[in-house]
């Protein structure tokens, strides 16, 4: 598996590689004139690699999380008095 062969070196070692950090960051176009800077919002486009590992971490950490129980999320229980 091509994503196995390329993470495993920075899972070993425990160190992410540095360009799975960056990101390119693009202007997409909203609305308005284009000539104005306001009218463009800035998206960042990080690497495929990167964003895998992230969410077999973040999904790892949320697993072991709810297994152990050790963070319970029960939503906001304040109540509006209006």
């Amino acid at each position: 598996m091509l994503q196995q062969d390329t993470s495993r070196p920075s899972w070993e070692s425990e160190e992410v590689p540095t360009d799975w950090k960056l990101a390119s960051i693009i202007p997409v176009y909203q609305k308005g004139m284009g000539e104005d800077p306001g009218n463009y919002r800035p998206v960042s486009l990080t690497s495929v690699p990167g964003e895998i590992m992230e969410k077999i971490i973040l999904g790892g950490t949320d697993r072991h999380l709810k297994n152990n129980t050790t963070i319970r999320h029960t939503g906001s229980q304040s109540k509006s008095p209006v």
